[in-house]
């Protein structure tokens, strides 16, 4: 297993699964539910609509959704028809929530939905999948209408004014006209719902974008890191980079579907069940999800949630923000001192070496092919000097040495301050330096990473600090 996402990314992960552990019982009692009536008009739109009800509710949910799709084909503003969709969907890929439920309640060192077999992975995948596209379009319809009800309260009956219709050009151009939404079901009705199944669906892209690597994601319990089991995608990557494409496209998913998670839909979701009497049935005390929510931004997890992105492979970036590009080999060690473990890999043949170091069938990085990593022509340690030596050799080359002195650096970082992946301030640093990437506009500059940094940033001159921005 070898270990490349800080503690910060740790807690983030669990925090989230903590939340949704911690609405279970308000998600298996009313997941899917929001409503017993169907109110049954005589045109057509509600004649199909409960057609399809009357054949979900008689487990024939193929036909259901077709049903619903022709409800929405002949209104599209129908909240039931998109809602019985999502229903139906879920139901025909023998999918249910029930189950999804179950296989949140992992052990405190694994993250739900990690470590599925390929079919299992390939069978929620297409179940969520299906089941989130209409429920984001119905979300979306309603935010827009409710919004548009809103600005029609505000501003008196506006119809065929013109700031209604600059509203409707801005919020609505592919409709005929508001309201999207006959808000029969709203998001509050199934917001729990919901952010249960967001989480599930980002999971699950993650591990069905890698499935055919079996990346296995759990938390050490030891060390409190997230950790991720790479070597059969590395060894994928040696014979196709097309494979490394496919890994760094996912993190960067993974991190931009968290920090939605996060920062949108768990707190709209705690928002609307403020003082319901669902949440004050299952905490006592309204305010105990808020509380949470706000734990999360104090910590903040939000500031270091890109350090996930730390950890991509190959891709000649410097993707942890301290200068070095492509720097670690895979080894499950801190080659940089950094206090980061193979973040941030070179893409490299490796030869390992059995060894009665450790547990049974321990392997240990020996060498660093010469003769392959001159193929890489980058400059890892941004000294201006390709290929160079330091770069690729270790500090200590006997592999019983280096075991005994626990020192897996690299020659080039010998003279570099050790750090830790636990200083929290300066792991921010770095993703706001990451996120520093316009060179019109510097907000970061040379002088102010090598104080703050150090590192790889010690060795770069103007020149090579504008080639830095060039290669984002």
């Amino acid at each position: 297993m070898n270990k490349v996402v800080s503690k910060c990314v740790k807690k983030k992960l669990g925090v989230v699964v903590l939340f949704f552990a911690s609405i279970g019982c308000i998600m298996s009692c009313n997941l899917f539910n929001p409503t017993n009536s169907s109110n049954i008009d005589s045109d057509d739109a509600d004649g199909l609509l409960y057609e399809g009800q009357m054949l979900f509710r008689n487990g024939e949910y193929t036909k259901a959704a077709e049903y619903f799709n022709k409800a929405i084909k002949a209104d599209s503003t129908k909240s039931q028809a998109w809602f019985g969709l999502a229903k139906a969907n879920m139901y025909s890929s023998d999918v249910t929530a029930f189950d999804m439920y179950n296989d949140l309640q992992v052990e405190d060192n694994e993250i739900p939905f990690m470590g599925m077999s390929t079919f299992d992975i390939e069978r929620y995948h297409a179940g969520i999948s299906i089941t989130m596209a209409p429920l984001r379009e119905l979300v979306r319809r309603d935010t827009l209408t409710e919004l548009y009800q809103e600005y029609r309260a505000r501003n008196g009956d506006v119809t065929g004014s013109t700031q209604l219709q600059q509203f409707e050009d801005t919020y609505g151009p592919d409709f005929k006209g508001f309201p999207l939404s006959d808000r029969k079901i709203i998001f509050a009705n199934f917001s729990v719902s919901y952010a249960f199944l967001d989480f599930a669906d980002l999971l699950l892209e993650f591990q069905y974008s890698n499935r055919n690597f079996h990346l296995d994601i759990q938390i050490d319990p030891e060390t409190q890191q997230v950790a991720i089991n790479m070597d059969s995608l590395y060894s994928a990557a040696l014979n196709n980079p097309d494979n490394v494409d496919i890994l760094n496209a996912s993190i960067d998913s993974l991190d931009n579907n968290i920090d939605n998670l996060i920062n949108i839909v768990i707190p709209t979701v705690t928002t609307l069940l403020e003082g319901s009497s669902l949440t004050d049935s299952l905490t006592g005390d309204s305010s105990d999800i808020s509380n949470m929510i706000e734990d999360i931004v104090t910590d903040n997890v939000n500031s270091v949630g890109q350090t996930i992105s730390f950890y991509k492979v190959g891709d000649d970036i410097d993707n942890d923000g301290d200068g070095c590009v492509d720097e670690e080999v895979l080894d499950s060690k801190d080659n940089d001192g950094d206090g980061f473990i193979d973040e941030d890999l070179r893409l490299v043949p490796l030869t390992r070496e059995n060894s009665t170091y450790g547990e049974e069938g321990y392997t240990e990085i020996t060498t660093i092919h010469d003769e392959d990593l001159t193929s890489d022509h980058l400059d890892h340690d941004g000294d201006g000097v390709v290929e160079n030596i330091e770069e690729r050799t270790f500090i200590y080359t006997n592999t019983t040495e280096r075991n005994s002195v626990d020192d897996y650096r690299l020659v080039f970082a010998s003279t570099f301050t050790e750090n830790f992946a636990s200083d929290t301030a300066k792991t921010n640093r770095r993703v706001a330096i990451m996120a520093d990437l316009d060179s019109n506009n510097i907000v970061y500059p040379l002088s102010f990473r090598q104080t703050n940094i150090g590192g790889c940033w010690n060795n770069y001159d103007a020149n090579r600090f504008a080639n830095w921005f060039r290669n984002r």
